[in-house]
């Protein structure tokens, strides 16, 4: 019976961490070198793609302090400034959170719009900080082009974190909800 209890309970727990960890991978296949199409590498940003969908659906899954913790890892693997990539994550936490309502919906294009807005939020505190980094005004085409790819992306990386969905603990909602 203990080594039935243990065991679910490790099951239970690797389903509750599988948002941190599907962030985690969206971090690693970031900091692959991404392919020269111009005269700076540009992709889309997995690590907010992933992040982002996690927090306008299962929010509780991915605490901001695991959110903090990757953005430094990040930073800190990809030679940014400390604090640059957890910033943006976190300023696009607070968009997610303002736009609560709409992605209650559920629908895709409400949770699409969410994440135009995360992600022109998170894109343009990258900016800021990275021009008062170098103290200058940087140009806004890479992050641009980041966006717009983000956004191109975000379809297919909705659907296949969809299909981890089912496997997540069920939600605990509050008394009277």
């Amino acid at each position: 019976m203990i080594g039935t209890d243990l065991a679910h309970a490790a099951a239970l727990g690797l389903r509750r961490s599988l948002p941190a960890l599907t962030v985690l991978l969206a971090l690693l296949l970031d900091l692959l070198p991404a392919p020269r199409t111009g005269p700076q590498p540009v992709a889309p940003s997995l690590l907010l793609s992933v992040a982002y969908y996690w927090l306008a659906l299962r929010p509780e899954l991915l605490p901001t302090g695991v959110l903090f913790l990757l953005g430094l890892v990040a930073d800190a693997a990809g030679g940014q400034p400390l604090g640059l990539t957890p910033l943006a994550l976190l300023a696009g936490h607070v968009a997610v959170a303002a736009c609560r309502r709409l992605l209650y919906l559920r629908a895709f294009g409400g949770l699409w719009i969410g994440f135009a807005a995360m992600l022109a939020t998170s894109e343009l505190v990258a900016w800021l900080v990275a021009s008062l980094w170098q103290a200058r005004l940087l140009s806004l085409q890479p992050a641009f082009a980041e966006a717009t790819l983000s956004l191109a992306a975000f379809p297919a990386v909705a659907w296949l974190l969809s299909l981890l969905l089912t496997l997540l603990p069920a939600p605990v909602h509050a008394p009277g909800r």
